[in-house]
Parts: C-alpha cells; sequence; structure tokens
C-alpha cells in the first residue's frame, strides 16, 4: 500500500503532478509556495523515501532517481538565478526605471491621441452645427441650390469623422473574470482595472502580494501591459489617422463640389 500511494515519484509525470499539488495548497491555505522551496520539500521528501516490495525497487526505483536527479538540476537552477538576482540589484532599479519610463511616454501618448480626436469632434460638432442652423434653412431658395450637394458631402464627411473619433476613443475591457490559476500561470495581468474589475477585493489583494513575492511574474505583468498598451495605442492612432485622411477629404471634397456646383448654377441661370 505504500509503495502504490507513492508510486508518483516514479512517474514520467512526477513534476506535472507535483506542481498541480503546489497549485492546490496555494488555493487552499492562499499564501504563496515558492518554487525553489517547493522543491526543497520535495527533495526532502525523495531523500527520505524508499520503496518496500521487491517489485517497486526493480521497477520503480530506477525512474525514481531519475526523478531526483532532474529534481536537483532544477534546484540548482533556481538557486543560480536567485544569487544572480540578489548580486544585481543595480540591473533591477535599471529595470524598473525602463519600464517606468515607457509606461509613463505610453500614457503619455494615448491622452495625445484622446486630446486629437476630442478636437476632431469639436471641430466637426461646430461644422454640423453651422450647416444645420444657417444652410439648411436656405437650401428651399432657389437661388442657393448650387449649395445643396456641397452640404450633404460636407455633413457626410463630418458625421463620417465624428463616428470613427468616438471609436478611436471608446474603451475595451475585458470580459474574462481572471482566477488566481491565471495569476500564477502568467495568463493575465492583475495591473490593468480592464481585467481585475470582476475580482473580489481578497482575491485581488491575493494577486498584488502574489506579484511582490514573484518579481518575474511581477516583471511579466508590466511586460504584458506595456504591449497592451502599445497595441491601444496603434489602434487608436490608425484610426485617428484614417479620421483625420476623411476629414481632409471631406473638406476638399466639399470645397471642389461648391466650385462646380456653382459655375454650373451660373451658366444655366
Amino acid at each position: 500500500m505504500k509503495d502504490a500511494d507513492c508510486a508518483h515519484v516514479a512517474s514520467n509525470d512526477f513534476f506535472d503532478i507535483s506542481e498541480q499539488l503546489r497549485l492546490e495548497l496555494i488555493y487552499k491555505k492562499e499564501e504563496e509556495i515558492l518554487e525553489l522551496d517547493w522543491f526543497l520539500k520535495n527533495k526532502q521528501f525523495l531523500e527520505k523515501h524508499s520503496f518496500y516490495t521487491t517489485y517497486a525497487i526493480q521497477k520503480l526505483q530506477p525512474q525514481k532517481e531519475i526523478n531526483e536527479y532532474h529534481l536537483n538540476q532544477k534546484i540548482t537552477k533556481l538557486e543560480e538565478k536567485r544569487a544572480n538576482k540578489s548580486a544585481n540589484k543595480k540591473t533591477g532599479r535599471g529595470v524598473e526605471t525602463l519600464f517606468r519610463v515607457q509606461l509613463k511616454n505610453h500614457i503619455e501618448l494615448s491622452a495625445i491621441a484622446d486630446t486629437k480626436a476630442n478636437i476632431l469632434l469639436s471641430v466637426n460638432a461646430i461644422i454640423i452645427s453651422v450647416v444645420l442652423s444657417n444652410l439648411v434653412p436656405k437650401l428651399d431658395n432657389e437661388s442657393n441650390l448650387f449649395l445643396v450637394y456641397p452640404t450633404l458631402i460636407l455633413l457626410t464627411f463630418s458625421v463620417i469623422s465624428i463616428v470613427l473619433s468616438v471609436i478611436s476613443t471608446r474603451p475595451n475591457i475585458s470580459n474574462v473574470t481572471v482566477t488566481k490559476e491565471m495569476i500564477v500561470n502568467n495568463r493575465t495581468n492583475i495591473l490593468f482595472f480592464g481585467n481585475f474589475y470582476k475580482m473580489n477585493l481578497k482575491d485581488f489583494e491575493w494577486g498584488i502580494d502574489y506579484l511582490i513575492s514573484n518579481e518575474d511574474t511581477l516583471y511579466n505583468s508590466l511586460t504584458k501591459d506595456l504591449y497592451y498598451l502599445g497595441l491601444v495605442l496603434e489602434r487608436k492612432y490608425r484610426l485617428l489617422r484614417i479620421t483625420y485622411t476623411v476629414f481632409m477629404i471631406g473638406i476638399v471634397i466639399s470645397a471642389i463640389s461648391f466650385v462646380v456646383s456653382y459655375n454650373f448654377f451660373i451658366n444655366i441661370f
């Protein structure tokens, strides 16, 4: 019975089973278990463990020793990694400065894009107001018929510009509910409000504590935050470029149509 209960130590899936057990304990105790500490506990267990039956000693012991060898390799790598982090504090500060500056730049660029969109909204709203209040009432006069097509063209392009400006500033929020497993496996970024707004306060506090105690996960979250901010910026500036192009084309076509329509009206009458 003892050999059957501990047969997983000689399994090819030993590390997967071990990781699932670590995650289960994390969720149950609601406290972090560092990977290195967990591997050290596994090592202590394997050193104390021994098979009892002849079958287990012959069939399972070799794979157990292989798993123990790979476990020691993982422990060595993690210990070296921890030692390098402690020895490179200056590098850590440099990385923090890098993220701080880049995130600040992205936020400032996003604010500039929103300002440009608001300018387009205001300008086109003013154009539509002026057209509706001053030009449209005059179109029933035969002497002003040449203004019909230029007015329609100007209104059409102004409305399109307003719609594109609104789309460029419309926020996108994720509908996915973030779980602890997603945080542990680096499948989400709880530093962005659009991801954590569905979490309750207790889970959010746990997630922040997890990031603070795991530098790699923290930097990974900052990297994701920077990346997705870049994607949002690309979408905003691409839509703004299209909006400015539509606005410019609309003004040009409206002016040309006004001249053409006026000349045509003069020639007829």
